[in-house]
């Protein structure tokens, strides 16, 4: 192993202590992403009676305008924002997918 190779693995926290360490900033900077795009998209949900697939695709639209501003925390460089599609189900109705 190279010096530099065992450098970045001293460097290295444990999982268990790096979670303990970190999950409350990343828990709070998600929620505060979450808030900012509720409240950037709430016009858009609110107008036109809109489906929850839309609602949820108007949040992630507004996270990412958010987090491409300018003026955005550098925490936010860490963290990436995805919508992914409802998939149909066979009857032309929306599955609802629950990722762990």
């Amino acid at each position: 192993m190279s010096d530099v190779e065992q450098q970045i693995e001293n460097a290295v926290l444990p999982l268990e202590e790096a979670t303990e360490k970190y999950w409350p900033a990343f828990r709070q900077n998600i929620h505060t992403l979450l808030a900012w795009g509720y409240a950037d998209s709430l016009q858009r949900v609110q107008t036109n009676n809109q489906q929850e697939p839309d609602i949820t695709g108007f949040i992630a639209e507004a996270i990412k305008k958010r987090r491409n501003d300018i003026n955005c925390p550098d925490w936010c460089e860490r963290i990436v924002v995805e919508d992914d599609p409802p998939i149909p189900d066979a009857a032309g109705g929306v599955q609802i997918l629950f990722l762990p």
